[in-house]
């Protein structure tokens, strides 16, 4: 084998992993909120933050931006091609995007 062809296999070989990794980022991030929200609903009002910062080891700002991405989430699926490209920051950007069309 050349080493080009060499290069190119492992080239491909990490491309298809990277898809991959940031598919499943963004799938994460979904399952995560989901989880999180359930988390919130089951608790009395005013401990969920507490809860957060003791349990979470996130920021509250990573915890916010997932409930979002899960909530939104049908929202997001309808906005795009395939989850195969979206990354996280994409999904954050279109769950606002369609909060603000709620409003």
């Amino acid at each position: 084998m050349s080493a080009s062809a060499d290069y190119a296999k492992q080239i491909n070989r990490l491309h298809k992993k990277s898809v991959r990794h940031a598919q499943q980022a963004v799938l994460n991030a979904r399952a995560a909120g989901e989880l999180l929200n359930l988390a919130k609903q089951s608790m009395p009002h005013g401990t969920w933050t507490p809860w957060l910062e003791v349990s979470f080891s996130g920021t509250l700002r990573a915890a916010r931006n997932y409930m979002k991405i899960a909530t939104m989430w049908p929202h997001i699926l309808g906005k795009t091609e395939t989850v195969a490209d979206l990354t996280v920051r994409e999904a954050l950007r279109l769950a606002r995007y369609g909060q603000e069309g709620r409003s």
